[in-house]
């Protein structure tokens, strides 16, 4: 039941109708935040209401907005005080509270699929770092790669390991992300290389090699489109080394903040020291260099002459083993040629890709 003072502010403060406000205090008595779920700032606003208001005996926080019924009549609704809603998971006694009232919130606004993507954002800015810690307390078996929350509002843990899912640590973390925040978790294994996750467009990265390198745009298609080269949602740049059928076998990250250099973070999770960036156009001359970035300036420089895909491209940094399993791979090449300043500089790693080029007969240039 609605008073008709209760009528009165709907309208007046929800822009509810007539027809409406039964409908309106019954999904605010069902859906809204209780008096024993707030904490904080929210508790002590609903407590000092609710006092006002003698006839009163429960409320609600809905839509920004306090409901104060007696029983389930509906008696007032007041507007609440700029600023509760930006930070209402800290007014709440748990995350399961928030997320559950969150997710029937969006369900009733006019773009639910708009609302729902603002949830997910949120939701991956702390939940991530939450499984983190918990998969470390439950001392798993393997490396943690990242928490992702789905667009069906399920986690996805991904982790690399050699040694079979334990069905029993699995279980534990799934009850606790249960508990904690009343979701489902899915946890997969990854067995090769653990790739960050991408984001949906390119990004400023691709502006950054452009306008900092002068890299050909039509090559930085071309490498996104393979997804050679992407970068994360995390805003770090990320070159992908694959094998002969183009399936990834290693990755690594670089930030691109400083303004003259990418700067290398790490290698991604369960990158395999075998592989490295590389790009095979079906040519028997390789280009080793030194640096992805060397060898996308050389392309660029190749594809300006109109000299296209005429060679392949490989990324050596420490040793020979990449290059040992690319030339397994690409059994074809006749030429090595090393390019580039950084490579040069480098006698040792020039000294063991000569004796390579002696010890299989392939002709050496550079």
């Amino acid at each position: 039941m609605v008073t008709k003072h209760a009528k009165r502010r709907l309208k007046q403060r929800a822009g509810v109708n007539k027809g409406e406000v039964n409908k309106a205090a019954s999904r605010a008595l069902a859906e809204g935040i209780k008096h024993s779920e707030a904490k904080g700032q929210l508790r002590s606003w609903m407590d000092e209401q609710y006092l006002k208001f003698q006839t009163a005996n429960n409320c609600r926080y809905y839509a920004h907005k306090l409901y104060l019924f007696h029983g389930t009549t509906l008696i007032t609704i007041l507007d609440a005080i700029e600023g509760f809603d930006e930070k209402l998971r800290e007014c709440t006694n748990n995350d399961k509270i928030y997320i559950t009232y969150r997710k029937k919130r969006f369900s009733h606004k006019k773009n639910p699929a708009k609302e729902k993507a603002k949830l997910i954002t949120e939701l991956n800015t702390f939940i991530p770092q939450i499984i983190e810690q918990k998969f470390q307390e439950v001392e798993f078996e393997g490396v943690f790669v990242d928490a992702e929350v789905q667009e069906d509002l399920s986690i996805l843990l991904r982790y690399v390991s050699d040694a079979p899912v334990d069905v029993k640590k699995a279980n534990k973390l799934n009850e606790y992300v249960k508990d904690r925040f009343g979701l489902a978790l899915k946890v997969r294994q990854v067995y090769s290389v653990a790739l960050p996750i991408p984001m949906k467009e390119r990004g400023r990265s691709f502006n950054y090699l452009l306008e900092t390198y002068g890299i050909n745009s039509a090559l930085l298609d071309r490498l996104y489109i393979r997804k050679d080269i992407y970068e994360t949602r995390d805003h770090f740049l990320v070159f992908v080394g694959s094998d002969k059928y183009h399936l990834p076998k290693s990755a690594t990250i670089y930030s691109y903040e400083d303004e003259e250099n990418l700067v290398y973070l790490r290698d991604a999770v369960g990158s395999s020291k075998e592989y490295s960036f590389s790009i095979c156009n079906g040519s028997n001359t390789l280009c080793i260099f030194h640096s992805e970035v060397e060898a996308l300036v050389y392309l660029s420089k190749q594809i300006d002459i109109e000299k296209v895909e005429a060679q392949d491209v490989l990324v050596i940094k420490d040793n020979t083993v990449v290059l040992d399993r690319y030339l397994i791979e690409h059994p074809d090449i006749e030429t090595i040629t090393m390019c580039g300043e950084k490579i040069q500089r480098s006698t040792e790693l020039i000294q063991s890709i000569r004796e390579k080029c002696r010890e299989l007969n392939l002709s050496e240039m550079g």
